[in-house]
């Protein structure tokens, strides 16, 4: 691999992931992809600590990573990381570790710098010329991102802590899922989100996008349910919910959703629902 090759590493609270490649007329192309489902906040307890399995998962992946950007200059590669290295007590521990593994210096970015970068990237993938200010979200595996902007500045943004993987962890521990148990979580997203839908309510868009494993994954399942292949709405979530609800009732899903998704999808569904209403 040649020294014009750029590498980002983003390591979230569900997935770690991987993209390599090269600057071609002022446009990323994609090279090279890994991504492996850590579900690191999986690994905290009611304290904010890190459990060991958590760790030996993140070193594991890790290595992966290590094996396809360790003969990449320092320069060519950002690694950042999110949600659960900002609120894990005991992760100065282990960091040094990790960057020892990984062989690049590791950057916990905050939550105002995570919606930041997400709403630039989906500025970046729009073709649209509109200066109208669109919604952004952002379901992630520890945390939840919300602006509003357009291509020129941010009106308004927040990070909130709460996410697929600590959710699910929160309100479907038990690894059951029936309607009272969603109704509660519901009820309780709802209520913990209520001064920032305010805040946001006084803002005006035009249009919202999605980003995320979790909301793809809801709309790749909403459209095999035979929802809509343009977008999400209330209707939407419904189906997903009720194949959540009981699946074997059903047709078959295929494969382009893998199971370690479903498993945190619970989390991540209660979480748009409230942002929906």
């Amino acid at each position: 691999m040649d020294n014009s090759y750029l590498a980002t590493v983003d390591l979230g609270s569900n997935s770690f992931r991987l993209l390599i490649g090269k600057v071609v007329n002022n446009q990323f192309h994609t090279t090279f992809s890994f991504k492996e489902n850590v579900q690191l906040a999986y690994g905290l307890d009611n304290n904010n600590i890190l459990g060991q399995e958590s760790i030996n998962r993140a070193e594991l992946a890790l290595k992966k990573i290590n094996q396809q950007i360790k003969l990449l200059p320092k320069k060519n590669v950002k690694v950042l990381a999110t949600s659960t290295f900002r609120v894990a007590k005991n992760i100065s521990k282990y960091l040094k570790k990790f960057e020892k593994t990984l062989g690049f210096p590791i950057q916990i970015i905050s939550g105002e710098e995570e919606a930041r970068l997400i709403f630039k990237g989906i500025n970046s993938s729009l073709t649209r010329n509109s200066d109208e200010n669109i919604l952004a979200i952002d379901i992630g595996g520890g945390s939840t991102e919300i602006i509003v902007g357009n291509k020129r500045k941010i009106s308004n943004l927040t990070s909130i802590l709460m996410g697929c993987v600590t959710h699910t962890k929160k309100y479907f521990s038990d690894k059951k899922f029936n309607l009272s148990q969603f109704n509660f979580a519901l009820k309780k997203t709802k209520n913990h989100i209520q001064d920032i839908s305010k805040k946001f309510k006084r803002e005006v868009w035009t249009e919202v996008f999605g980003s995320s494993g979790t909301i793809n994954a809801i709309f790749d399942l909403s459209v095999e349910l035979g929802g809509s292949p343009e977008y999400i709405n209330k209707d939407s979530l419904n189906s997903v919910k009720n194949y959540l609800l009981n699946p074997k009732s059903n047709f078959f899903i295929s494969g382009k959703i893998k199971q370690s998704r479903i498993e945190v999808l619970k989390g991540g569904l209660v979480i748009l629902t409230a942002l929906f209403a």
